[in-house]
């Protein structure tokens, strides 16, 4: 970091600037002026503001250059003036007194080198100033939210200011839920722009068809259940005509004198086995039927359900610990 520069009168004004990314360096000048009274009490505040600078109090010390610069209108001073300046952080107020400095003294030997520091400050006054973000058909009612916090105002433009950086920006309704969010890049002295993009209404939810309703489910597991009744039935009666078969085969060699023994048990044997089909068959055929019966008025239900709408009778199938249970209402 440089010192301000000090004056030697018979020297004349010597800036030996050395520009970077660095501030600005400058030799050390000593400054004397005659003992009148403006002039003494410049280089008082000219001494006292080059201590404050040499402490880094720059905002300090520039006030006390600028007093300074009041009694004593020297070059060393005004530039003395802007490096405090420039040191303090207010890059634009820096820039107006460089711009002074050449104003007075454009043919200097280094006024190319404060041109270019000129340059390298307004890009960093720019860059502290801040953007400003819009979005584009934002509802009057959303409350923004920035970075997970309440957005400042907006200025009269409907624009926010905001130092740069990256930013997480959500819209709100106004019961406080989410409905937009985007993310920002502000950069500093530009203009960010945002579109508000309304979320998409949820897609109704329609009702599905009748064979498709809780019902007509119902009634197609129900068909189901009576087909393989159905068929189990017929598998019971083909086993209860074999054990017939058997049976009668085994009276008529009884009656031809062929029987055995064990021929009565055997006869007794394949009655019982065919009255057992009978009975098995006797109750699928029942079973299935009661099912198919069922089955039927469950679909015909439902659909009379799709067709009536809301107003015709509806129906529910319950599962209980004793069975089966239909609901409906008529």
């Amino acid at each position: 970091m440089s010192s301000p520069l000090r004056w030697r009168p018979r020297q004349g004004l010597i800036l030996a600037l050395t520009i970077a990314l660095g501030p600005l360096a400058s030799p050390r000048l000593a400054y004397s002026q005659p003992a009148a009274d403006p002039l003494s009490r410049a280089k008082r505040l000219y001494a006292e503001g080059q201590q404050l600078f040499v402490a880094k109090q720059y905002a300090e010390a520039a006030e006390k250059f600028e007093a300074a610069y009041a009694f004593d209108p020297n070059p060393v001073l005004l530039f003395n003036l802007a490096r405090a300046t420039e040191e303090s952080g207010d890059y634009k107020k820096a820039i107006q007194w460089y711009e002074a400095y050449l104003a007075r003294y454009k043919d200097d030997k280094d006024a190319d080198a404060v041109r270019h520091r000129i340059h390298l400050l307004s890009k960093l006054a720019v860059q502290s100033e801040g953007g400003r973000l819009v979005i584009e058909g934002l509802p009057a009612d959303a409350a923004l939210r920035v970075n997970g916090l309440p957005a400042p105002a907006p200025n009269a433009d409907g624009q926010w200011q905001l130092q740069p950086g990256n930013y997480t920006v959500e819209a709100l309704s106004p019961d406080g839920g989410p409905r937009w969010q985007a993310q920002a890049q502000i950069k500093g002295g530009a203009v960010t722009r945002l579109i508000y993009i309304a979320p998409e209404a949820p897609a109704p939810i329609s009702a599905p068809p009748w064979w498709q309703t809780n019902t007509a489910i119902a009634g197609w597991s129900l068909a189901g259940l009576g087909t393989a009744s159905l068929i189990l039935a017929s598998v019971f009666e083909a086993r209860q005509d074999s054990a017939e078969s058997d049976l009668n085969q085994l009276r008529a060699d009884l009656l031809a004198g062929e029987g055995t023994s064990s021929h009565l048990a055997e006869i007794n044997a394949a009655r019982r086995d065919a009255q057992d089909q009978d009975d098995w068959s006797n109750v699928m055929w029942l079973t299935g039927g009661l099912c198919l019966a069922g089955a039927t008025g469950l679909l015909v239900w439902s659909w009379l359900e799709d067709e009536e709408g809301a107003d015709s009778p509806s129906t529910r199938l319950k599962v209980s610990p004793t069975g089966l249970l239909l609901e409906g209402h008529f």
